[in-house]
């Protein structure tokens, strides 16, 4: 009984670890965009906007939105945060498993 109930606490843990890197990728993607929107650098507020446990395995990139065009010539920016989802620790990752959020303000 008990390597079963050690099993479920596994995947219950891993599950909260995940859930809380998708929360925090999106919440850094958006940061990110508010920032790059005022003409400053997306990119490290974004990876400010994370914990410190996930900066070490996360990267954020700013591209153009895509064509998007508002009317007056301006292009907004898209802010992309990738964080490598940890494996039952924090730090502990492996490379293939990341998440990928992104968030686009119009300048």
């Amino acid at each position: 009984m008990l390597p079963y109930l050690l099993l479920a606490t596994a995947f219950a843990w891993q599950l909260l670890l995940t859930s809380a890197v998708v929360t925090a990728a999106e919440n850094a993607a958006r940061a990110g965009s508010r920032v790059e929107a005022l003409g400053q650098d997306g990119g490290a507020a974004a990876l400010d906007a994370l914990s410190p446990w996930m900066r070490g395995h996360a990267r954020a990139d700013v591209g153009p939105s895509g064509g998007c065009d508002d009317g007056d010539g301006e292009m907004g920016s898209r802010v992309t945060v990738c964080v490598d989802v940890p494996v039952l620790w924090p730090g502990l990752t492996l490379p293939d498993v990341t998440i990928a959020r992104d968030a686009e303000l119009p300048p």
